[in-house]
């Protein structure tokens, strides 16, 4: 838990919990103004674009009436109801990373609860899903391959993909790396295919960085991340490790929070096997949850506002965020969109 100053004089506000719906508490140091009002709303992060880092100055809040202003004095990452009244259809790709340094005794996931954990996402997610698996790098020991691919995707698979994952535990390492960019790349195309009118998912394993062999071409994090906003799927990283784990883990997770974030997606990340189960059940909290800004405002107008009153504002993320229209009925705390 810690303190942020709001830096206006007269509020504090307390940042704290990382529950699927957070929360953010006004506990004002003093009574505001009686002509300002002080109030949250949650901003989709996939209606964010160009933000840099996490400076409420790139938000802007306004109000068509002129007398009223706005100014946004917090800002965190949070989660938030998904704003869709039909549950749309999943076509969803897992892809499980194979590479060396899961296993043995020095590796991150020796137990390999990792599958478990996988296989009560794959149980758990709904009937008319479509479901491809694969693992990267390829188990051929002979033959380097950027990823198997276990499973193609399809209807009514489920159980075969649930048995692939228990066959895919009693396998050894991969001795070909992580090629992690050419591994969501390939899935990338294949989820281009899928059917209108379905939502597209990639979810990832990883307990590293991308690497591969000298003599392979790498594609990049950006084309990555360009592929996935072209086929309109979000990214998903289950991400195991830490600094002690994983080289340069500080601009590994920096990338992966980018393309989850611009895709509409989440990172999860762990540092312990033992907490994968419950990773991959946030992932599973994405079909009715969605990543947003969680951001505090406090809203003046001379004279003050009526108790009950309706105040329309248009809120945009970045200079080429989706701008989105929120009304706040005064004397609640929060702005609803609408």
């Amino acid at each position: 838990m810690r303190w942020v100053s709001l830096g206006v004089g007269w509020g504090l506000l307390l940042l704290s919990g990382c529950a699927p719906l957070q929360r953010v508490d006004s506990l004002p140091a003093m009574a505001p103004p009686p002509d300002t009002v002080v109030f949250t709303l949650e901003h989709l992060t996939v209606d964010c674009q160009g933000l840099q880092d996490m400076d409420p100055a790139q938000f802007t809040v306004q109000c068509a009436d002129p007398k009223v202003q706005v100014v946004v004095t917090a800002v965190k990452r949070s989660r938030c109801p998904r704003p869709q009244s039909v549950r749309t259809p999943l076509s969803v790709v897992l892809a499980m990373d194979q590479s060396a340094s899961l296993f043995g005794g020095t590796g991150s996931d020796p137990g390999k609860q990792r599958f478990p954990a996988a296989q009560s996402f794959v149980a758990r997610l709904p009937a008319d899903t479509r479901l491809a698996l694969c693992c990267f790098a390829s188990l051929n020991p002979m033959q380097y391959s950027d990823y198997d691919l276990l499973v193609p995707l399809g209807e009514g698979n489920r159980d075969t993909v649930l048995q692939e994952l228990q066959r895919l535990q009693n396998e050894g390492p991969s001795m070909h790396g992580t090629p992690l960019w050419n591994t969501l790349l390939a899935q990338l195309s294949d989820l281009a295919q899928e059917p209108a009118g379905r939502e597209r998912w990639l979810v990832c394993f990883t307990d590293g960085k991308n690497e591969v062999p000298t003599h392979v071409y790498s594609h990049s994090d950006a084309e990555v991340e360009q592929a996935a906003l072209r086929t309109r799927t979000r990214l998903f990283f289950v991400f195991l490790g830490d600094e002690r784990t994983i080289p340069g883990y500080s601009m590994v997770r920096t990338t992966l929070q980018r393309l989850a974030d611009t895709t509409g997606g989440t990172l999860v990340t762990v540092q312990e096997a033992g907490d994968l189960q419950a990773a991959f059940e946030e992932v599973i909290g994405s079909a009715e949850y969605a990543p947003c800004y969680l951001l505090q405002c406090a809203l003046k107008r001379a004279g003050g506002l009526r108790q009950g009153e309706k105040v329309r504002l248009m809120v945009r993320g970045g200079k080429s965020g989706v701008e989105r229209a929120f009304e706040l009925r005064v004397g609640e705390p929060k702005a609803r969109r609408l």
